[in-house]
């Protein structure tokens, strides 16, 4: 039997994905916004986001276009700055951000240097203070690649941790600066460690790093007592896109992409460690495996999972970027709009997700937040044209509803039950600036009263994106 989040999940999909599947790569619970302008080309691993003391966003990416590492905030009053951090060779290839207590940005990034004759990176570290950005070499000065799939942690001065790859030596390596020297230890150098790295400093200022060995398997490291313990927390997997997040007691949970060459293999999976056991599972929507690219995952104060992922294919959100909370036993999903790869997940003080991303189709760099589709007038809006809603509701006998519109319009207005069967045509006009009343009796186009349950309002032409539950009691 499904659960209630799984039924509201299946109801929410069929709306979006069966009734007007244009709507579902859009979804207006979510306010997104182009960081950068269209027609610039971002690279992969564009984009780290971060929030600071009053949960206002800041954004680290690299453009592809001109090679360089910017960075972008945005104010209280809704602007957003960007800047230009680092343009010295193509830099900010991957990149990882922290906000500290100040809102101070530090940022690890790698710097590919293609002006030498033999391929050499450094990773490298910028913050900014007073104004001023300060840029560091941390490790690999004209040596091969050192600096790849860099992740980055504050600890509770304010320190910086940073773990990364080295290609050179198929190794995992943690740069921590403190007192205004760094540290750099190799962690896991057996079978080319240190791909896909994902880095958490806890409470205790403990470092814990999640990564792949190339081809092999998902392992997991943390620091205690000056010593690496390094453990194995998923074999025989390819696993990409890792991603480490611990709950209220310290559990690691680590989403990645088994990216094998087979498609029953080809799944994103979660391992968790109990005791000292660890166990991986594949993450499902009511029943179906989980296909999703470049997995970003959080864990709120709650201890509730969140996850943002590109779906290669899950029920019915395939090639769309989608946010999902677990609810103990299956992911409940939702779209955030059709494309978005290269992502970052944070999640503020009241546990609101919010997500960086590189949208390819649009050449974007863009954020979204999650915000409520309905407002404090009760109206649903649909993005900018109109704005819908019903009383009353809960509906025993009759309601109205009422579209609000900027523009005259020609409209219809049907009832759906949950299927996507036309329950009742409620009327077909052409709307008049302004304000626009619609009735329905609760009944059917034969004249019967219809059953309790959940139906939708919807406005078409369905590329509005316009619609509204109704619930029916009896």
């Amino acid at each position: 039997m499904l659960s209630r989040s799984e039924i509201r999940s299946l109801l929410f999909l069929l709306l979006l994905g069966v009734l007007f599947p244009q709507a579902a790569l859009t979804n207006p619970s979510w306010s997104r916004t182009a960081v950068d302008e269209a027609g610039v080309e971002f690279g992969h691993t564009a984009t780290s986001v971060a929030l600071n003391a009053t949960g206002l966003p800041s954004l680290s990416y690299y453009v592809a276009t001109t090679l360089d590492l910017k960075y972008a905030e945005k104010d209280a009053g809704g602007l957003w700055t960007r800047t230009t951090v680092d343009s010295t060779g193509r830099v900010g290839l991957w990149n990882s951000l922290a906000l500290d207590a100040l809102g101070n940005p530090h940022i690890s990034y790698f710097h590919q240097n293609d002006e030498a004759e033999l391929p050499v990176g450094e990773l490298k570290y910028a913050t900014r203070s007073g104004g001023v950005w300060t840029i560091e070499i941390v490790d690999g000065a004209g040596e091969p690649y050192i600096g790849e799939y860099t992740s980055i942690a504050l600890d509770s001065q304010g320190d910086p941790h940073i773990s990364y790859y080295d290609n050179g030596g198929q190794a995992l390596k943690y740069a921590h600066k403190s007192n205004g020297s760094w540290t750099i230890e190799v962690v896991d150098s057996a079978g080319n460690a240190g791909v896909y790295t994902s880095l958490v400093v806890d409470a205790s200022d403990v470092p814990h790093i999640a990564y792949q060995v190339r081809d092999v398997e998902v392992r997991y490291a943390t620091k205690t007592g000056g010593n690496w313990n390094i453990e194995t927390a998923s074999p025989n997997v390819q696993g990409i896109d890792v991603s480490l997040a611990l709950d209220s007691g310290g559990t690691p949970y680590i989403a990645f992409f088994d990216d094998q060459d087979t498609e029953q293999l080809r799944k994103t999976r979660i391992a968790t460690r109990s005791g000292a056991t660890w166990t991986t599972s594949i993450a499902k929507v009511l029943g179906a495996d989980i296909v999703g690219r470049f997995t970003r995952l959080a864990i709120d104060s709650n201890d509730v999972r969140h996850m943002v992922f590109f779906s290669e294919s899950v029920f019915l959100l395939t090639n769309t970027f989608v946010y999902a909370t677990f609810d103990g036993s299956f992911w409940v999903p939702q779209p955030i709009e059709r494309d978005g790869k290269w992502c970052s997940l944070a999640l503020d003080a009241s546990n609101n997700p919010h997500v960086s991303y590189h949208n390819p189709t649009e050449t974007q760099a863009k954020y979204a937040v999650y915000s409520d589709v309905v407002s404090d007038s009760g109206f649903e809006r649909s993005p900018g044209l109109l704005a819908m809603s019903v009383f009353p509701n809960p509906v025993r006998t009759n309601t109205t509803l009422i579209l609000r519109s900027p523009t005259a319009l020609p409209v219809s207005l049907v009832l759906l039950d949950a299927r996507g069967r036309i329950v009742r045509s409620i009327g077909e006009r052409t709307l008049r600036p302004g304000t626009n009343e619609f009735s329905w009796d609760g009944r059917d186009n034969a004249g019967h009263a219809v059953g309790a349950g959940i139906y939708f309002a919807v406005v078409r032409p369905e590329r509005l994106g316009v619609a509204r539950k109704v619930l029916v009691l009896r």
